[in-house]
């Protein structure tokens, strides 16, 4: 079990499914890595940079991903229940059936990502951007869309 404490951490050599919960990766360099069914529940990511990476089937049931860059990246299938994700960038990523139920997701940009089949159930949404992201069978059940921008261009109602 790999127990990280890194502060600023840089992974130079491609990684494995681990288990990270509960690590302190804040501004960790995690881009580009194959992180597939990883668990970072409870780890702390704020400002970390997981550009382009895979981490399809992984957990961060309760994560901290403040300002995380998360830019193309695929997390199909991922759970992000209870996740803290303010203002974090998540344009372009690939989402399908990810579950993001009760996750923070104030100011945060999903923007041309693929959300198909996920679960935004009771998440609060206010002023994320969603501008051209895929919402086919998308449950909003409950989610706070406050000044959200939407895919079609028009604002959430408050």
């Amino acid at each position: 079990m790999l127990r990280a404490m890194l502060a600023l951490a840089l992974f130079t050599q491609a990684a494995t499914a681990e288990d990270f919960s509960s690590a302190m990766l804040k501004g960790a360099d995690l881009s580009g890595q194959d992180l597939a069914g990883s668990d970072f529940s409870g780890a702390f990511l704020g400002e970390a940079n997981l550009t382009g990476t895979t981490v399809d089937g992984a957990t961060f049931d309760g994560a901290l991903l403040t300002d995380a860059t998360m830019t193309g990246c695929s997390a199909k299938g991922a759970i992000f229940t209870g996740a803290v994700l303010k203002d974090a960038d998540l344009s372009g990523c690939a989402l399908a059936g990810a579950d993001f139920t009760g996750a923070l997701l104030e100011g945060a940009s999903l923007a041309g990502a693929d959300l198909t089949g996920a679960s935004l159930r009771s998440t609060l949404m206010a002023g994320a951007d969603l501008t051209g992201a895929t919402v086919t069978e998308v449950d909003f059940t409950e989610a706070r869309l406050c000044d959200a921008l939407m895919p079609d261009g028009t604002r959430g109602a408050c």
